[in-house]
């Protein structure tokens, strides 16, 4: 009796699966539909299917959905206006500070910003102040016209049976 009860519990199961994929005409398109169209059917059959159902038939992580709900952090968006201020910044000293200085900058121009939270701005919008220890010397540039040298050893890799030369 007991195995009746769950085969009759999973076809339930599996008819709200069933319908909840039916209801679902964006997913039929192969790849996976942008994350608010997604948000935006959950929202509109949560009270048909329920939410945990949705889920699961979607494989998707509940907390990716309430993430999806609740917006930029508040860290977000103060990132993306410091973002613009040190930018900003950065051109107005010619592209040459660094984090330690940009930061020095910031707070002159009257921003409450951390010299870590500069660093790690810095290295999302891939800027970086010039540096006296990484240069790249090259003492020597090529000819791209120039031939090259003949082969004056005449070397032959050519082999005459496998794992020979």
């Amino acid at each position: 009796m007991r195995w009746l009860l769950a085969t009759e519990q999973d076809i339930r199961e599996l008819r709200r699966a069933n319908a909840i994929f039916k209801s679902a005409l964006f997913l039929r398109g192969g790849a996976r539909p942008p994350l608010s169209m997604i948000v935006d059917y959950i929202d509109a059959h949560r009270g048909e299917f329920g939410v945990e159902p949705i889920y699961r038939v979607l494989q998707m992580a509940p907390s990716t959905y309430y993430a999806a709900k609740r917006g930029p952090s508040p860290r977000a968006i103060r990132d993306a206006l410091m973002m613009q201020v040190l930018i900003v910044l950065w051109v107005a000293n010619r592209k040459v500070y660094g984090a330690n200085k940009l930061w020095k900058a910031a707070r002159r121009a009257g921003h409450d910003i951390g010299r870590d939270q500069v660093a790690r701005l810095m290295r999302e919008l891939c800027i970086e102040g010039v540096s006296r220890r990484r240069k790249q010397v090259f003492t020597t540039r090529q000819d791209p016209d120039a031939t090259r040298a003949p082969d004056l050893v005449n070397r032959d890799f050519t082999a005459d049976r496998p794992d020979a030369l």
